[in-house]
């Protein structure tokens, strides 16, 4: 299916702000290569803001690309390695670049794994051409233990998901989708107040600012529902961050607003039933149960909505019909 803007924005603008920023992106690769810390797993929106096409930053950018490429053109033709490098990674990084047609994502770390065999080539070219061996050798053998140091220390943001989702909030805190996917992870800590947090920003930032290439998209999409297939989830995790507070009025607002944008989110039905039965809103639970309930097409294969039809119970009892219950 189509690109969501979510995932890569550069879809969302025209062809000259996407090549822009797209060699801003570009710029940001090379400078991981040299020193690839911090990485981050999601570059999704709006980790690096799409600027229009001749903002600073992206002439920026183009520059120095420009004046990099002058000078490995000039090293090139002294050189039929440094040639073949330079055109490797010109070539693989095209594919992925935004720069002739837009990808999946704005930035991705992985995309830059076939380009960097160009990229490592020139390193090595560079330093046989301009040390001598002996110091070429120590150099490399330095960098190979800096980088085995950074590899084990970004082995451990990968050892589960609550911890390279927690990581990815620190490296990317201006990606909405990671700010959603690290408040679950506080929410399942109990960490409420800072799970409150990261989906109050993640809702922040998924509305695109005033002047910004992509301010179109507001009066249509001005929140996560623009932007992503699962747009229900931050409303709903604020709903839960908010019971959990104690904040009922707040809760029963943020789930509600999950169900305006998906009537068959279960999980919403659940827990706007349990705000209703903490307030002593039994009709209301009651029913919020039931249409969570009339949602799952066979109960025996969802073990986990038992909790639903526990609280279904609980708020009939609670009203005094025992024999529903």
């Amino acid at each position: 299916g189509a690109t969501a803007v979510m995932d890569n924005p550069l879809v969302a603008v025209g062809a000259a702000t996407r090549a822009s920023n797209a060699l801003y992106v570009l710029w940001r690769y090379i400078l991981l290569s040299f020193i690839p810390w911090p990485l981050s797993a999601d570059y999704s929106f709006d980790a690096i803001p799409v600027l229009p096409a001749f903002a600073w930053r992206n002439l920026l950018a183009a520059g120095l690309l420009a004046g990099l490429g002058f000078g490995l053109w000039r090293w090139s033709r002294r050189s039929r390695a440094v040639g073949f490098a330079g055109g490797f990674f010109v070539l693989t990084f095209l594919l992925v670049s935004n720069l002739p047609f837009p990808v999946g994502v704005m930035m991705a770390e992985r995309f830059m794994y076939l380009p960097s065999v160009g990229f490592c080539l020139l390193a090595a070219s560079a330093l046989t051409s301009l040390l001598s061996p002996w110091a070429a050798k120590a150099s490399a053998a330095a960098v190979l233990v800096a980088f085995t140091a950074l590899g084990w220390l970004r082995d451990g943001d990968w050892r589960s998901d609550s911890a390279i989702f927690l990581r990815t909030m620190k490296t990317s805190p201006r990606a909405a989708r990671a700010l959603v996917n690290g408040g679950q992870v506080l929410l399942d800590l109990g960490r409420f107040e800072e799970a409150r947090d990261a989906n109050l920003e993640a809702l922040r930032l998924a509305r695109p600012a005033a002047g910004s290439p992509l301010a179109h998209l507001s009066a249509s999409s001005s929140t996560l529902a623009g932007f992503s297939d699962q747009f229900p989830l931050p409303y709903s995790n604020l709903g839960i961050a908010y019971m959990r507070l104690g904040d009922l009025p707040r809760a029963e607002a943020a789930l509600q607003d999950a169900l305006r944008r998906d009537p068959d989110y279960i999980d919403a039905w659940v827990n706007l039933g349990i705000v209703f039965a903490m307030g002593r809103r039994l009709d209301g639970a009651i029913s919020a149960f039931e249409r969570g309930a009339a949602l799952v097409p066979d109960p025996s294969q969802e073990p986990h909505l038992y909790k639903l039809y526990y609280n279904l119970a609980l708020a009939l009892r609670q009203k005094g019909e025992f024999t529903q219950a």
